[in-house]
């Protein structure tokens, strides 16, 4: 039995880690501005697998080389360095920029379990993947140019031209004025926006470029769906200037909202530069607190009725 047991070890310890399809930790040693695609840099000796958790980390920039075909691996974490992502990324699980990581992509293709960023990803392609930014996404010149195919959220920055196909909380579970991007939103798309008051910090709101210097459109579709957090109850005439852009094409196809009892909410598109520090005038879709309609004509009714009596009664 015993002689069994030793074969059977020395037999299990012959297998290369890799080959049983453990996850083992492949971190780059390389230099400054080294390449992915050299086996010496990398601390087994190897280049990146699969079954690799890869962790770039303490150094100023790593080349991943262009090629045709994507590079998958396990996951990849990038802390104080900066990848410059020229392939397309399959990671079976999550792919992590630490605050001090970025990652520059070009025009290239991400397909990951979940994206983390504290620190900054730009120029992608393609995100194939629910991201979770606490940090800074920097799109493309244009929304085309970078679509987000997931989930995204989180209390981070977003910038320059973005699409977004899936959905969209720009606070997570706080408030954010997102500045500075050149929105598209799919007819898919589910924009969540969290009123806690009227008051600009209070409530989530899109801004197409914070300086307003440039007629940015801001491309609107999809779902829109208002949460109202922290015991916030709207009254009779609070507004909300919830995109404000250098234009405002299309419209929400469905609005979702908490019942307001005798309110409710409309939309109002007008131009305008009160408020805003800008060269321009300035396109901005706003929600107010309106009654219903049954309920304004019972006011109505009530109204005249009083000011009848009011009258009898002189």
């Amino acid at each position: 039995m015993n002689k069994i047991v030793t074969c059977l070890t020395i037999f299990l310890c012959s297998i290369p880690i890799t080959a049983l399809g453990l996850p083992i930790t492949n971190n780059y040693i390389g230099p400054d501005s080294g390449n992915w695609d050299i086996p010496s840099n990398w601390s087994l000796g190897i280049l990146p697998t699969i079954n690799h958790d890869v962790i770039i980390s303490d150094v100023g920039f790593v080349n991943l080389p262009s090629s045709t075909s994507s590079i998958s691996l396990r996951s990849l974490t990038i802390d104080n360095a900066t990848l410059l992502q020229k392939s397309s990324l399959d990671i079976v699980n999550d792919l992590t920029i630490s605050s001090t990581g970025k990652l520059n992509v070009f025009l290239k293709d991400i397909n990951a379990d979940t994206v983390f960023v504290e620190g900054s990803i730009s120029g992608a392609q393609n995100i194939y993947s629910d991201i979770i930014n606490n940090g800074l996404v920097i799109g493309g010149e244009t929304s085309n140019e970078f679509t987000i195919h997931g989930a995204a959220k989180g209390s981070g920055t977003y910038s320059r031209g973005i699409t977004f196909l899936n959905s969209f909380n720009p606070g997570g579970e706080g408030f954010t004025t997102t500045s500075g991007i050149d929105a598209t939103f799919g007819s898919a798309n589910i924009l969540t926006l969290e009123l806690a008051g009227t008051e600009l910090g209070e409530f989530d709101a899109i801004r197409s470029y914070s300086n307003f210097d440039t007629l940015v459109t801001t491309n609107v579709a999809g779902t829109l769906n208002i949460k109202l957090i922290n015991g916030y109850s709207p009254e009779f005439g609070d507004s909300f200037d919830i995109v404000a852009a250098g234009k405002i094409s299309g419209q929400f196809d469905d609005v979702i909202f908490e019942d307001l009892g005798s309110l409710t909410y409309e939309f109002q598109q007008l131009t305008t530069d009160a408020g805003f520090a800008s060269p321009i005038d300035v396109e901005v879709l706003r929600l107010r607190v309106v009654p219903l309609p049954a309920a304004f004509w019972l006011f109505g009714l009530a109204l005249f009725g009083l000011i009848s009596w009011t009258k009898r009664k002189s």
